[in-house]
């Protein structure tokens, strides 16, 4: 989350200021360096993060009392600086007085290897909404009769073709930060189209993730993550929070797949769990996912290592099916 003394990329170029000192923290998404004719070392970086990016200029000065093995393309970094418009109509950039690296995000939570997910009293599930014949349980109500729901796109009307690929970033990121936070494998993220799902946005695959807290962290962290970037930019509302829940059908039938006693407000435990799961890791990892969608909405495509140096987090050994294994191979289904 944007510290309350940082400002961040999209309130900044919002604003219209062209003029002032600014202080922001993202993800070094690409680096051009310069030489002065005096044979003094400057630099350009872009920074991203998670709201849009921006051109930060560290003159001989600010670069050369940077640490610059710290400030690299994937790293995160807090930027200082004055605010330049050129022209006052111009592309608004950053003249940095100072350049250091970002705090390091925590280390990884342990794992729980197995077992059942400990829930809170249970929500409430409406039945509103009706997917591919059934009823489709969610938590947020809408006004008016049973939708009967294509498809979750539609539903986003109103966004801008950039937010609505933000919103698709921060789902897979949400996807890819729990996985490492609870020490499994992450192969590769993609935003965009996917070549085996015409109708998919994003892709997240990860394997030995345990069965219980781990899977269910894994499971729900997408749909979270993105109800949770709409309201803190205050673009949510009932209907997209809606679309968001159907964004993740895939992702609740992966995890009950592997847990079928769970249910949307029945007699066994209730999904509710799965969102408190991915809430706790999404509470510690906020800014880590804010960063890998960052670099999603840049790259498009990602792998678990680059992934793990842009948060800090290992990405865990690669494991294999058995059935001997309580720790399982996951593949996430792409949501539609």
């Amino acid at each position: 989350m944007i510290k309350s003394n940082e400002t961040a990329v999209a309130d900044l170029l919002a604003s219209g200021r062209g003029s002032g000192e600014i202080r922001l923290t993202g993800t070094v998404t690409r680096i051009q360096r310069h030489t002065t004719r005096a044979g003094h070392e400057w630099a350009t970086l872009t920074v991203a993060d998670g709201t849009g990016r921006i051109e930060a200029r560290a003159l001989p000065r600010a670069w050369a009392s940077s640490d610059r093995d710290a400030v690299a393309v994937g790293r995160a970094v807090t930027v200082t600086g004055l605010i330049n418009a050129a022209g006052g109509d111009g592309p608004v950039e950053i003249y940095c007085t100072g350049l250091a690296p970002a705090p390091t995000v925590p280390a990884a939570a342990a794992a729980t290897p197995c077992g059942p997910v400990a829930v809170d009293p249970p929500v409430t599930w409406y039945a509103d909404v009706d997917l591919d014949g059934a009823v489709y349980p969610t938590r947020t109500r809408v006004d008016g009769p049973e939708w009967a729901v294509p498809d979750s796109a539609h539903l986003l009307h109103g966004l801008t073709r950039r937010e609505t690929v933000l919103l698709d970033a921060v789902h897979e990121a949400g996807h890819a930060v729990a996985a490492l936070a609870v020490s499994a494998h992450l192969h590769y993220v993609l935003v965009g189209a996917v070549a085996h799902n015409a109708s998919a946005r994003g892709y997240t695959e990860a394997c030995g993730l345990a069965r219980g807290r781990a899977l269910a962290a894994y499971c729900g962290a997408g749909e979270r993550a993105a109800d949770r970037w709409l309201r803190e930019n205050g673009l949510w509302t009932p209907v997209r929070g809606v679309a968001v829940e159907l964004e993740a059908a895939g992702d609740r039938r992966t995890y009950r797949e592997h847990h079928p006693d769970v249910s949307f407000g029945g007699t066994g435990p209730d999904y509710r769990g799965v969102h408190d799961a991915a809430d706790a890791v999404l509470d510690r990892y906020w800014p880590a996912v804010r960063a890998v969608a960052a670099a999603l909405v840049e790259h498009r495509r990602l792998d678990g290592d680059a992934i793990a140096t842009i948060t800090g987090l290992p990405n865990g050994p690669r494991t294999h099916a058995d059935r001997h294994d309580r720790r399982i191979p996951i593949t996430i289904r792409p949501y539609t």
